[in-house]
């Protein structure tokens, strides 16, 4: 190999693995939304942020919790460039996944860092949305799509001004 080729190669490499991007998808039984720390008590964007973390934590109870995690790990000497996203989505009851059809669900999103002191991101509201079990011989599959209100933690208006939709499968 020749030297110029050497530096080339470790730039190279050093680039791919600083933009990492992942998914993943927990599945959770015996989960159902707290109630009691899922809804916030204000208006106050802090204690908004506040319940919907919560939300994406269950508690014990009749359902199954699908946690769609997504984050982006873009190349950059800033901590902030890192993106990630993350939908849960609490099926009940637990039984409602071995059948094929329609499921009741409730779901919460939240995106950005806005849970690090200082950050910017937007937590979602379920506005609209269907979820579904659909079988095949040897798979079950949740069907999703929804709509979600954004709201800004910090009280940034523009950062989370339009509607978010997510459509998807997932294996369960």
């Amino acid at each position: 190999m020749a030297a110029q080729t050497k530096p080339v190669l470790y730039l190279a490499a050093v680039l791919l693995l600083a933009a990492c991007n992942s998914t993943s998808v927990n599945l959770r039984t015996g989960e159902i939304p707290n109630a009691t720390n899922c809804r916030p008590t204000s208006a106050i964007a802090d204690e908004i942020a506040g319940s919907q973390m919560a939300c994406h934590q269950g508690i014990a109870g009749d359902g199954v919790q699908v946690l769609i995690s997504n984050a982006n790990r873009r190349a950059s000497v800033r901590s902030d460039k890192a993106e990630r996203e993350m939908t849960s989505i609490f099926i009940r009851p637990a039984s409602a996944i071995g059948e094929a059809g329609p499921v009741r669900f409730d779901a919460f999103y939240s995106q950005g860092l806005f849970d690090l002191r200082g950050k910017t991101g937007c937590v979602g509201v379920l506005e609209d949305g269907t979820a579904e079990i659909k079988k095949s011989a040897n798979t079950t599959t949740l069907h999703y799509k929804l709509q979600f209100r954004l709201v800004s933690p910090l009280g940034w208006p523009e950062d989370c001004k339009e509607p978010h939709r997510i459509a998807g499968a997932v294996e369960l």
